[in-house]
């Protein structure tokens, strides 16, 4: 229970919580936050002289299509939800993928597993064989 000032009674705990939580205030500080980093960002990035699509990158908000395609802001957000999916549920990152044998050199999941480990986050993801649709 919390006494508010000036009055004679007690309001509880979770009904402030509920109060605060629904105000304007509360929704107009997120939005602050949330725009005082990507003003940083946006600072950092006009301050070392980086392409001009990074701009756009930090600070869109919408997702996008081209004529009749994603846009490539469109697939970094749909990358970003994948990823964080997998390590809400995980821990780490799963991608089903081939890997590589006598016929093939490369696969994007031998290249992923290379980008982690040399970067020595190899424990943060895992490459699994896809499951053969021959067998059944």
């Amino acid at each position: 229970m919390t006494r508010v000032p000036g009055f004679q009674c007690r309001v509880p705990t979770g009904v402030q919580r509920a109060v605060s939580a629904a105000s304007p205030w509360t929704d107009a500080l997120r939005r602050l936050r949330r725009n005082r980093v990507a003003m940083l960002g946006l600072a950092l990035l006009r301050k070392y002289e980086m392409p001009g699509y990074l701009e756009e990158t930090l600070l869109h908000n919408h997702f996008s299509f081209l004529h009749r395609s994603l846009s490539p802001l469109a697939v970094i957000d749909l990358a970003d939800l994948v990823v964080k999916k997998s390590f809400a549920k995980h821990g780490k990152l799963i991608v089903e993928s081939p890997l590589p044998d006598a016929t093939i050199e490369s696969t994007l999941g031998s290249s992923i597993l290379d980008q982690f480990s040399s970067i020595g986050y190899r424990k943060y993801v895992e490459v699994r064989q896809p499951p053969d649709k021959g067998r059944s």
